[in-house]
């Protein structure tokens, strides 16, 4: 896929040079995402999807111009880098915009731990957010759910500039959230908790994440005003 995309984005430089461009860079990117929401212990949302996506910034000069696009056939590339040189010479120059000059750009990037090598699909998904409700609900005085939510993403993206930098990485992350109810009527007060981590075993446990929440919307209870200024004795 990290090859896919950086010839994806190289081929739109070349295309913006090929119309007039004095330099250019592209950003590809593939994303997928899951994303489940439940209520009272029933799956209330179930969100998927993937998508391809490109990005072009061109220079003439010292003009810019920055177009985006999800359609990748050759013609709409073509039509991309057309427009975005059209745009770029109609736009005014600036003499700082530019790429950094070749012998600037970076040859060696670390490897930052930026992916998981699993992720969770959607029966899993759902069952850290029910959990993380049970939870939530488990707390003496919580009354209602508002809601729970388990999610992740995984992206890669590919960078490449007509200075000579070309680079792809890949970039995950999961997450789960609840929302709690406490009280009853005009007196009901509402918290929530969330952890998000890159590698899905990071994450905070459900339960804790739900009694977090639980607790701190229970806090919330019957609270009082804060005494005004004039009633505060100010020790000299």
């Amino acid at each position: 896929m990290n090859d896919e995309l950086l010839t994806l984005a190289e081929d739109l430089i070349a295309r913006a040079k090929r119309h007039g461009a004095t330099a250019a860079d592209a950003l590809a990117v593939d994303r997928r995402s899951i994303d489940v929401a439940v209520r009272d212990g029933m799956a209330e949302r179930f969100e998927q999807s993937e998508a391809r996506e490109v990005g072009l910034r061109v220079f003439v000069d010292n003009s810019s111009a920055i177009i985006s696009g999800s359609k990748l056939d050759p013609d709409t590339l073509e039509r991309m880098a057309e427009r975005a040189i059209a745009m770029a010479r109609a736009a005014p120059p600036d003499p700082f915009a530019g790429l950094a000059p070749a012998e600037l750009v970076t040859r060696e990037i670390p490897d930052l731990d930026l992916a998981a090598a699993a992720l969770p699909e959607g029966d899993a998904l759902r069952r850290l957010a029910i959990d993380a409700e049970s939870a939530a609900l488990s707390i003496s005085g919580v009354t209602k759910s508002g809601g729970a939510d388990a999610s992740v993403s995984d992206r890669v993206y590919a960078l490449c500039g007509s200075n000579g930098f070309s680079r792809a990485y890949r970039r995950t992350l999961a997450s789960v959230s609840v929302s709690a109810i406490a009280g009853e009527g005009t007196g009901m007060e509402r918290d929530h908790d969330f952890s998000i981590a890159t590698h899905p075993s990071d994450l905070r446990s459900s339960e804790d994440i739900g009694r977090l929440a639980g607790e701190r919307a229970v806090r919330r209870l019957k609270p009082r005003w804060a005494p005004a200024a004039t009633d505060v004795q100010v020790r000299r």
